[in-house]
């Protein structure tokens, strides 16, 4: 059995008006906002504030894998993308 690892991302949000850190999962939500549909990240069992809302689903699928990335590779930070 491999030890759990302590490593903690922190991540700062798409609008860049909070940092985070990434304690138990991420997700897709597809809602609609003024006629659009979007794709928000959310994280830690939140609603709001999401990390980030995208135009697509693939391209939040992407930075899903990003993130993902990031805890493997134990990196401490991630922005995320505007697009």
């Amino acid at each position: 059995m491999k030890k759990q690892n302590s490593h903690t991302l922190r991540i700062l949000s798409q609008n860049k008006n909070f940092i985070t850190s990434l304690g138990r999962e991420c997700w897709i939500v597809s809602c609609i906002n003024n006629g659009v549909m979007e794709f928000r990240i959310m994280h830690n069992g939140y609603i709001d504030p999401c990390l980030g809302m995208y135009h697509s689903y693939q391209r939040a699928e992407e930075i899903i894998n990003e993130i993902f990335q990031c805890i493997k590779q134990e990196i401490c930070s991630y922005e995320m993308p505007q697009e």
